[in-house]
């Protein structure tokens, strides 16, 4: 039951706690400097071709998703993991790989297998898109936020507000700290809802939220 309840809690996307974390943060959104970026985060190229793959990968298993938006929910998610990471390693928060493999054993105990825990994600209430060559780093993103959230309380608590604003305030200042570019083929990254906006006609000039404001 244990086991159960933390898998639960675990499959709950990080992508709200993020937003909260950069409301304040001015990311770049212009066009990557390398051929090929969907995103530059920091120096590091997330490519463009990487990011198409991972999507295939996923409408494979879920053919109903959206796919308008599913690359940028993705790209989102990886952008997400850089920070988590920075955040991670400034306070000496680590996860090894034994612990990433032992919670994934607990989720393949309900989904038998890696398609039966991504489509198991996807079909949450809020559902929550994982690649399947994305789930290790998705869960262990959940494993050191949740380590790194336990040690900002002191040991304590981590589900009181405290406790929560104080991994908010971890993530901001590491996002901070990097410097973030997005490929304006994927929408422009709105720090203040912590999402890429995706762009409208054809994905060449400005957003559905610009669009309407002309209106």
């Amino acid at each position: 039951m244990e086991n159960s309840s933390r898998a639960r809690g675990l499959r709950r996307s990080l992508a709200t706690m993020v937003a909260a974390a950069l409301a304040t943060v001015s990311l770049a959104a212009c066009s990557p400097d390398e051929v090929g970026a969907a995103a530059v985060v920091d120096g590091t190229t997330i490519s463009a071709d990487t990011l198409q793959k991972s999507a295939r990968a996923y409408t494979a298993i879920v053919p109903n998703a959206d796919r308008a938006t599913l690359q940028q929910h993705i790209l989102e998610e990886m952008i997400f993991s850089t920070i988590i990471k920075r955040a991670a390693d400034a306070n000496d928060v680590h996860v090894s790989q034994g612990a990433v493999a032992k919670q994934l054993a607990v989720f393949y105990e309900q989904t038998k297998n890696r398609r039966g825990l991504v489509a198991a994600l996807a079909a949450e209430q809020t559902p929550v898109i994982v690649p399947p060559d994305y789930v290790e780093p998705w869960l262990r993103d959940q494993l050191l936020y949740h380590k790194l959230v336990v040690k900002l309380a002191g040991g304590g608590d981590a589900t009181t507000a405290e406790a929560s604003a104080r991994g908010s305030n971890a993530l901001s200042a590491a996002a901070k700290s990097m410097d973030v570019h997005v490929n304006p083929r994927y929408g422009t990254w709105n720090p203040k809802s912590g999402s890429i906006n995706p762009l409208v006609s054809g994905g060449l000039a400005v957003t559905a939220a610009q669009l309407n404001a002309t209106k």
